[in-house]
């Protein structure tokens, strides 16, 4: 709203060295499935700060550990993917889902009836 293109690119370079520096040490670990697991933290991180700057500004409503919650999950189901079976990571993966779009059932809800018209 303020289009404050300093505070864009310092987190965007923020998040894109985090990335970097994530990407080189979870790569080793775990290969491409690393590479996923760094762009979600970096995304993550440069999410917090930014709206902890637009907090600063204006104020509107964050369910902050509701995202923290789906982030978890998200985070849980790439483990999933890398740790068991592939009978066993459909089921736990559908779970995982759902629990995500239990957790913004609201929001969907609204999207939805928006849609509608």
């Amino acid at each position: 709203a303020e289009k404050k293109i300093r505070v864009i690119s310092a987190t965007t370079v923020l998040g894109a060295g985090i990335n970097i520096i994530l990407n080189i040490s979870l790569v080793v670990l775990w290969g491409v499935i690393g590479i996923a697991i760094a762009t979600m933290i970096a995304n993550g991180i440069v999410l917090v700060v930014r709206v902890l700057y637009v907090k600063k500004m204006m104020d509107f409503r964050i369910s902050i550990f509701r995202d923290i919650e789906a982030y978890g999950l998200l985070l849980g189901q790439v483990f999933v993917q890398l740790m068991c079976d592939p009978e066993r990571s459909y089921v736990l993966q559908v779970c995982m889902m759902g629990g995500i779009l239990l957790l913004y059932r609201i929001e969907i809800k609204q999207a939805v009836l928006k849609m509608r018209g």
